[in-house]
């Protein structure tokens, strides 16, 4: 009894402390508030003086309570929320716009969005839909400005939630902590939904609190995971409902085939990782096996696992246009398949000069960037070793040493070479 006891108190206090560090901003709510899942909207009183506090129009009520409410800026050319942060510590961020015709004009407005002067987006509003920006980035000082500027007389600046919350140091693997990170896409094929109040909104569905948008390309097959439980979600913690919906190729020739439109200038970096898991226990007689390209450049191939996350990055450079494709290999009698995908822009990140960031990791941050420029693409794939007792998987849990490849990294104005020996179960 006392060990139950001794786990359930550990459970309580992991819980409370991922609850602690979210920081949610209800935006023109009068009071704050706890939710269903327990965690607390706070209003923006104590982070912004100026502004009014607005409802949407009754036509235009959500589900998802947070966008009932907003605070629109009708005097101020540029307004900050000030959020607290801890230097060195990478957080993503999160800000949600949706006009709802919170003033019977029908005239949703475009204004611009940055973080910490920096990163600067422009929000185009609609009349239906919300907007989401999300950014990871790590911070150089002791708060983090999130800030509204109005571009154009007539369009007044509001926002309806704001939230902050720090992202555990082995999550993204290889995402460069020198510069900012904005989600351009975040999918999850196969999952079915009507509107926004279908979508999975977080926190504690995700405990990263991500948002996942459920898409279903019309050329491909909605699948599901025969499995209910996964052993493994891998680095990035990918939800099991996530994980278990996917989409798949209608025959073993066809590819799957994945565009990604990202107006957001030339000579693009983005950060790229999929994810994936096999539907059901192969028979004897059966293997998937599929090429994953980016840009027309080979990856990896990838063999999704039963009852696991097989997942795949990789850095890739555009000029506005991410194609993706899948592709069977030669041994496989099974078409591609995959559960999800994000997709992230870099932006270079300038801290003030009484920033408080240092490097973390050994200055590899850099170079990434050198090497992308120079040869206009960077990859790394994992596959992961084994969860369960006594191994389990096909080399029984033992860890084979698969050739060394070459690294590049940045030491002050000069390259060093290094030999890399990768793990893989």
């Amino acid at each position: 009894m006392a060990v139950q006891m001794f786990l359930l108190m550990l459970l309580f206090i992991e819980v409370s402390l991922s609850q602690a560090s979210l920081l949610r901003i209800d935006c023109g709510s009068q009071t704050g508030y706890e939710a269903k899942d327990g965690s607390y909207w706070s209003t923006d009183d104590e982070f912004v003086k100026v502004g009014n506090d607005m409802p949407i129009s009754a036509g235009s009520f959500s589900k998802w309570t947070q966008l009932n409410t907003l605070r629109v800026f009708t005097k101020e050319k540029k307004v900050c929320y000030k959020l607290p942060a801890q230097p060195s510590v990478r957080y993503m961020s999160r800000a949600t716009f949706y006009y709802g015709n919170y003033d019977g004009l029908s005239k949703p407005p475009t204004f611009d969005l940055e973080f910490d002067e920096n990163n600067r987006k422009t929000v185009v509003t609609s009349n239906t839909d919300p907007q989401i920006y999300e950014l990871i980035y790590t911070s150089g000082a002791d708060d983090i400005k999130v800030c509204l500027i109005r571009t154009s007389d007539a369009q007044f600046p509001f926002i309806n939630a704001l939230e902050l919350w720090p992202l555990d140091d082995n999550m993204y693997d290889g995402m460069t902590r020198d510069m900012a990170w904005l989600s351009n896409y975040r999918y999850d094929y196969g999952a079915v939904a009507d509107t926004v109040d279908d979508w999975i909104l977080g926190y504690p569905t995700d405990s990263a609190n991500r948002i996942w948008v459920p898409t279903t390309p019309s050329d491909l097959n909605q699948t599901k995971a025969s499995a209910t439980y996964f052993y493994d979600n891998g680095d990035n913690n990918v939800p099991n409902v996530v994980m278990s919906q996917m989409v798949e190729a209608p025959n073993l020739t066809y590819p799957i085939s994945l565009s990604f439109s990202i107006n957001d200038g030339i000579n693009l970096v983005h950060y790229v990782t999929a994810y994936f898991t096999e539907t059901h226990s192969l028979n004897e007689n059966e293997s998937r096996s599929f090429e994953f390209n980016a840009n027309n450049k080979f990856v990896s191939t990838m063999n999704p696992r039963y009852e696991y996350c097989t997942s795949v990055w990789a850095f890739v450079q555009s000029n506005g246009t991410l194609n993706v494709q899948l592709r069977a290999s030669g041994n496989s009698t099974l078409p591609p398949l995959i559960s999800a995908i994000e997709v992230y822009t870099g932006q270079a990140v300038h801290y003030p000069k009484t920033s408080k960031w240092k490097e973390v990791g050994g200055g590899g941050g850099g170079v990434l960037f050198l090497i992308l420029i120079g040869c206009g693409y960077y990859l790394c794939s994992k596959s992961r070793n084994d969860g369960r007792p006594n191994g389990g998987g096909p080399n029984n849990g033992v860890i084979e040493e698969a050739p060394p490849r070459r690294r590049f990294w940045w030491r002050r104005t000069r390259y060093v070479e290094e030999e890399v020996v990768e793990a893989h179960a």
